[in-house]
Parts: structure tokens; C-alpha cells; sequence
């Protein structure tokens, strides 16, 4: 019994830190974007996007819309 709740506590640790990395990630893609930086901002919420985070997804498809730091491109967005 012990085994089997410290296997689960280990899964349970270990899929929380992912999920602060990708917070701290969208973070730093925010900051970037505000600081004009949107070569950064792009690579950040490109990675983000992929990995189904629907906050970086809006925000990179309000990146093409706007053609900010990617040409404007209504169908991406």
C-alpha cells in the first residue's frame, strides 16, 4: 500500500512542475510581446500553441491578425 501511494504522490509532484514550466514560459512569451520583442514572443507561443495551450494559441493568432511580428494573415490567425 505505501508503494502505491508513493508512486502516486511521485506522478502527482511530477506532472505539477511541467505545468509551472509552461506558466512561466507564457510569462515570458507575455513580456516579450509587451517589450516589442515578438521574435521571442513568436518562438514562445509557437512552442506553447503546439502543446495545446489555448491562452497562446489566442495570442499568437491576435499576433497574425494584427501582423505583429508575423505578416498579417486573417486565415492563420
Amino acid at each position: 500500500m505505501r508503494k502505491i501511494t508513493a508512486i502516486a504522490i511521485a506522478v502527482v509532484v511530477g506532472a505539477m512542475f511541467p505545468a509551472d514550466s509552461r506558466a512561466q514560459d507564457y510569462q515570458a512569451a507575455a513580456a516579450a510581446y509587451e517589450a516589442g520583442d515578438y521574435d521571442a514572443a513568436l518562438r514562445e507561443l509557437r512552442l506553447l500553441a503546439e502543446q495545446g495551450n489555448a491562452r497562446a494559441q489566442s495570442n499568437l493568432g491576435n499576433m497574425y491578425y494584427n501582423g505583429r511580428g508575423v505578416p498579417q494573415n486573417y486565415v492563420s490567425a
